[in-house]
């Protein structure tokens, strides 16, 4: 992400304020400034969020008007600070701009205007086959076709709704890894935490976050989810060896148990997609298994963005699935993407 620094300005020494955001996020700005001669100064922010903090001020010397708000006097000279809340809206992309002027008599002496681009993804279903048809083990018929017709990625599960014939589940190769996995983990994390003895609640959320299956459909647990990967953040943030050894135990457990996993070439096929189409499928190696025959499929898609924000899921019609054979089937081979970049 881009950003504006250091606009060269009569008294104005630099400025920081984020090019583009994701809508919901939070957005810093901050101003320095030496020698300017003014006696309030005015932000004009226009249909773009509202201020969550404000810094080097106090209480009684600003007000917001509109869009607008008005300073008249910093504690510190040279140096202001502001946090906005931005929220989603139904525009995928909102075009908006912040100006700090400063003011003397009325009259503004020094302006500086900056442009900042809200965004959000979207997903949007392009095309859903009445019907899907499996030859030798592969789909020869027209796909789903998805695509991210917005800006930021999306995370995807493909759930199966409860009245569809055909289930989607967790191959057993898949399950051996995460067992595999998991073992492991929680074996390196009693080695680790001896060394944090007052720190037990950030094992507690590494494991809780590890072994959580992230599901957008579940508006409560992405709350969990969210407050505790904050807080793990917030711990690591200033922590480099606690970083290190949280590292290194991801590590240790995935190659430790790699050698069970078989689909290593469409696992990488899949995470080259997310670059290419901002969408990262949570479950694409979860699968379906059809018996020789006809079958009915009653997909929902669930997403959300970085933020975990709360999205209406989209249900597809039912589709009927044609096997020439008996197949385990990932979900990452039911759909296309389209409009990649």
């Amino acid at each position: 992400m881009k950003h504006t620094h250091n606009q060269i300005n009569l008294g104005i020494k630099s400025v920081f304020l984020p090019n583009n955001a994701l809508q919901g996020e939070d957005i810093p700005t901050f101003i320095l400034w030496k020698d300017v001669d003014y006696d309030q100064i005015i932000i004009k922010k226009y249909n773009c969020c509202t201020l969550k903090e404000i810094y080097n001020v106090a209480e009684n010397a600003y007000e917001i008007s509109d869009n607008q708000i008005l300073i008249n006097s910093v504690e510190v000279e040279g140096y202001l600070g502001l946090v906005f809340e931005s929220t989603r809206s139904e525009s995928l992309l909102i075009e908006t701009n912040l100006n700090y002027c400063f003011m003397k008599k009325g009259d503004c002496v020094i302006e500086s205007k900056h442009d900042l681009i809200l965004f959000r993804p979207e997903l949007e279903v392009k095309h859903t086959p009445k019907s899907l048809t499996i030859e030798e083990g592969r789909i020869t018929s027209r796909k789903i076709e998805l695509q991210n017709i917005g800006e930021g990625t999306c995370h995807l599960r493909f759930k199966a709704s409860e009245n569809s014939e055909v289930k989607i589940t967790q191959p057993k190769r898949l399950r051996e890894f995460f067992n595999g996995f998991f073992k492991t983990f929680n074996e390196e994390v009693k080695k680790v935490k001896t060394s944090y003895p007052n720190d037990d609640w950030i094992f507690e959320d590494l494991l809780f976050l590890t072994k959580t299956t992230f599901d957008p459909s579940n508006k409560p647990l992405m709350e969990e989810i969210n407050l505790r990967f904050k807080r793990l953040d917030e711990a690591m943030e200033d922590h480099e060896k606690l970083r290190k050894d949280i590292i290194r135990i991801f590590t240790v457990s995935i190659f430790k148990n790699i050698n069970i996993i078989t689909v290593m070439e469409q696992f990488i096929e899949y995470l080259q997609s997310i670059a290419k189409n901002r969408v990262k499928l949570i479950n694409s190696l979860d699968s379906i298994q059809l018996t020789q025959g006809n079958h009915i499929i009653e997909l929902e898609l669930y997403y959300t963005d970085l933020l975990l924000s709360d999205i209406p899921p989209i249900k597809l019609d039912p589709i009927s699935i044609t096997s020439d054979a008996d197949v385990d089937l990932s979900i990452y081979n039911l759909f296309n993407w389209t409009g990649g970049q």
